[in-house]
C-alpha cells in the first residue's frame, strides 16, 4: 500500500519519522515531520511495516518503513 493511502487518517498535526529500506542490509533514516509537511515523491513509496503511534515530547510519533519498488516497465 502506498505512504499517502495509509496516512489519510492521521491527523495534520502528528508527525510521521520515515525510515527507507535499501536493497542491502541497511535502512535510510528519510525523516521526522508533521504529516503536513510531508510531500513530494515519498508520498508514492509503499509501506514496508508502520509501527503503533508513540508520544516524544508532547507529539504523537507515527513510525513507517518504506521501499521504492520498480515497476516492471522501469526495469
Amino acid at each position: 500500500m502506498k505512504l499517502k493511502t495509509e496516512i489519510r487518517h492521521i491527523p495534520d498535526t502528528d508527525w510521521l519519522a520515515i525510515t527507507e529500506q535499501s536493497t542491502g542490509p541497511y535502512q535510510n533514516y528519510i525523516g521526522r515531520a508533521p504529516k503536513a509537511l510531508i510531500k513530494g515523491p515519498v508520498l508514492n513509496y509503499d509501506v514496508l511495516g508502520a509501527s503503533a503511534p508513540v508520544q516524544i515530547n508532547g507529539h504523537t510519533v507515527h513510525r513507517f518503513l518504506v521501499g521504492w519498488r520498480v515497476k516492471e516497465t522501469e526495469k
